[in-house]
């Protein structure tokens, strides 16, 4: 049985009244100082990729993730974002791009979403109309924070409704009608890291924070990644990746 929530949702998150993202600052920051961190995201969440599919990034934010995977995968990509502002950066770097799902008029080979399900509060409807967005046997690959216990001033500055625990996740996509393929933890360090924040506080957009993805990215994440491979990835991680195909 799916965990009912047991705080108050933050009032900062985004919806069709309210659609600008409050922490921009930081999208770029992680664009500029987390390069081999999304490069591994993509990496993940494009296993099952092939050549020349249809693939629609879901909350592609200003784009850091599609302009990796469109460079490293030969596919065509499309992306849905809800924010006008980011839209046009999106456009402006040659995507096209939907204000929401129900506007996509066609159906892809895979979608992934990519730190943007933990930000909507019916998940499992949007899975489901992900699902609908699907051809026969098309894959969605999803990359959320994980551990509820690490819920803190960052996901509440990011509008985070929840952080996933790995069961309720996939009770999640299962309920939503996939057949789960993987579903694993990633970052190992990146927990104690969370951990850390939820002890000391964050300030989003302040140097310090920008400093600090600096370091992360330069020092401690290539140990983390190594630490991965050793087996913790089963154990814990800051996020979880799952992969999922359709159901007919």
């Amino acid at each position: 049985m799916t965990k009912k929530r047991l705080f108050t949702p933050p009032s900062n998150v985004q919806s069709s009244a309210k659609n600008e993202y409050d922490s921009k600052d930081d999208l770029y920051a992680i664009e500029k100082y987390l390069c081999r961190y999304n490069e591994d995201i993509v990496s993940k969440l494009s296993i099952y990729c092939k050549k020349n599919q249809n693939i629609l990034d879901f909350g592609a934010g200003i784009g850091t993730l599609c302009q990796i995977w469109k460079k490293k995968e030969d596919v065509n990509i499309e992306c849905v974002e809800i924010d006008p502002e980011f839209r046009k950066i999106l456009t402006e770097r040659g995507f096209h791009t939907y204000e929401n799902l129900d506007l996509c008029q066609k159906n892809f080979d895979m979608i992934y979403t990519s730190n943007v399900i933990e930000h909507i509060d019916d998940d499992i409807g949007i899975l489901k109309k992900i699902h609908s967005k699907l051809k026969t046997r098309g894959l969605v690959a999803i990359y959320v924070p994980a551990f509820m216990c690490l819920y803190s001033e960052l996901d509440i500055a990011y509008g985070h409704y929840r952080r996933y625990e790995k069961r309720e996740l996939m009770e999640k996509v299962k309920q939503s009608n996939f057949n789960i393929l993987e579903c694993y933890y990633d970052d190992g360090l990146g927990f104690f890291a969370s951990l850390f924040i939820k002890i000391i506080g964050y300030k989003p957009g302040s140097n310090e924070a920008y400093k600090s993805f600096k370091i992360y990215g330069k020092y401690i994440y290539p140990i983390s990644k190594l630490v991965d491979k050793l087996g913790i990835k089963y154990i814990f991680g800051k996020n979880l990746v799952l992969i999922a195909v359709k159901n007919s």
